[in-house]
């Protein structure tokens, strides 16, 4: 299980610009911004990767917010073309906003900021909160 961050890291240093994933920590805000050049999923929406470490039982929230299109987020184990166990959200953070709560596995969390839609581009705000409480229940 311990090589499994490695391997990301390797595989994200020796891919090609489209595969890059960048590295966060609990706490931290990225602002970024979907373009063009951006890689882009079956649909045709643009996405950026971002890696998180996380700790076992550690819960954390995640938010995605656009006041330029209509955020989607997923997340999931692995590299971001091909996500394991994915789970994904559209509006949960209110309006046109994603988020999404994980409980860590001692495994680096990828994550995939996103547009609902095809060839939607923009500013966007991610931000990964360590959060305390009980652990949410699964299923609907």
């Amino acid at each position: 299980m311990s090589r499994f961050p490695a391997l990301i890291a390797l595989m994200a240093a020796v891919s090609s610009p489209a595969l890059a994933q960048d590295w966060l920590r609990p706490g931290q805000t990225v602002t970024g911004e979907l373009t063009t050049s951006d890689p882009t999923l079956d649909d045709g929406s643009h996405y950026d990767c971002f890696v998180v470490p996380t700790r076992q039982g550690q819960r954390l929230q995640i938010d995605q917010t656009s006041e330029a299109f209509d955020s989607y987020l997923t997340i999931g184990g692995g590299i971001c073309e091909a996500l394991i166990d994915p789970e994904s959200d559209d509006d949960g953070g209110g309006g046109l906003n994603s988020r999404l709560i994980h409980v860590g596995r001692s495994v680096s969390l990828t994550i995939r900021v996103n547009s609902l839609e095809a060839a939607k581009t923009g500013a966007y705000r991610l931000s990964v909160t360590e959060i305390s409480g009980a652990t949410p229940t699964q299923g609907n």
